[in-house]
């Protein structure tokens, strides 16, 4: 999440500028004085920085727990879509676009909620992040009946079987390859009695949602 380019921008900037205040004070430069400078630099961007992603951060995940209790889509859209102009930090941002994408999609605003995924820059994200915050684009567009978008998406990503993918995952995987077949809600029904934890009921249950509407 951090912006380790800027961190690089700033340390090249601190040395000709040592470099200068050594000339105009006749000093020597010291290289031991100038690698801590540029570490100090460093250390000091990198905190204020992270003190921004977790605030940011906080306030997304407020805004989606008031969500989920007030079910008020309205509200929500507009909060996120204030952090998102708020915010400076790229993966901050793609969350923030997944999340309205949701919200509009879920009340049935397909054309705005496939703008936000649209707008998403996958590449923000983190590695430990990446996989996830596809597999939740990928089912948006399932959701959406964008299947061959979907399609392409995840067989680009998931080149091979990614065995170690926990319910969504799975769940993705079920419409990826059984989402046009009423086999697909036997296998939804067999993951959701196997792994189907509290959090993921919902995520199965909208893929047998998408599956009955394809195979009518």
């Amino acid at each position: 999440m951090l912006n380790y380019k800027k961190y690089i921008l700033y340390s090249l900037i601190t040395i000709p500028i040592y470099t200068l205040f050594c000339y105009l004070t006749k000093r020597a430069v010291d290289p031991i004085i100038g690698g801590m400078l540029v570490g100090g630099v460093v250390l000091a961007m990198s905190f204020i920085d992270l003190r921004k992603i977790k605030r940011d951060f906080s306030s997304m995940k407020s805004h989606v727990n008031e969500y989920k209790l007030s079910q008020d889509a309205e509200i929500f859209i507009g909060k996120q879509v204030k952090l998102l102009n708020e915010t400076k930090v790229p993966s901050i941002k793609n969350m923030i676009m997944l999340n309205i994408a949701g919200a509009y999609i879920t009340q049935g605003d397909n054309v705005d909620g496939k703008k936000y995924l649209d707008a998403l820059n996958l590449n923000d994200f983190d590695r430990a992040n990446f996989k996830n915050a596809v597999l939740n684009k990928l089912l948006l567009l399932y959701k959406i009946n964008e299947d061959e978008e979907a399609n392409i998406l995840y067989d680009k990503v998931f080149t091979e079987d990614y065995e170690k993918g926990g319910p969504l995952f799975k769940t993705v995987k079920i419409l990826r390859f059984q989402g046009n077949e009423p086999d697909g809600i036997k296998a939804l029904s067999k993951l959701n009695m196997e792994e189907g934890s509290e959090i993921y009921r919902e995520v199965i249950r909208m893929a047998k949602e998408i599956i009955l509407e394809n195979v009518k």
